[in-house]
């Protein structure tokens, strides 16, 4: 499972932290590949069936023409992460190189108009660490 949260003010940014096994971080491959290659112009992240998000979070994965990040909607707990095709054929490259480094690593997402930190991290947060967040 990937388990999908926010936390304001995590590491002196408000964040969208991901974070799951390599497993199941290759799960997401696919979609953000129809993103890259503009077969899909937008993607519900947290209804994914593997995907676990926290506190009733949701996040809109947006193919844009104009590459942008990470945003907060005016709706609470309501995010977008909007990348032109070639954005997300970069996020893509870090995920899979998330997923060949193996447990123990994170890698943050930049686009070029963050509002929001995108962070992934593969084995550093298990269930029970993310059962005792607020």
């Amino acid at each position: 499972m990937i388990n999908l949260g926010f936390f304001p003010d995590w590491k002196q940014t408000d964040t969208l932290l991901f974070s799951s096994d390599t497993d199941t971080l290759s799960l997401l491959e696919p979609s953000l590949t129809d993103l890259s290659l503009s077969r899909r112009d937008e993607i519900n992240l947290h209804e994914l069936p593997f995907v676990r998000a926290h506190h009733g979070i949701a996040v809109i994965a947006q193919r844009v023409s104009v590459d942008a990040g990470a945003s907060r909607e005016t709706v609470p707990a309501v995010f977008r992460w909007a990348r032109s095709s070639e954005g997300w054929a970069a996020v893509l490259t870090q995920i899979r190189h998330l997923i060949n480094s193996g447990p123990g690593h994170h890698n943050y997402f930049d686009g070029p108009s963050d509002e929001v930190v995108v962070e992934f991290a593969v084995g550093e947060y298990n269930d029970d660490w993310w059962q005792r967040q607020p």
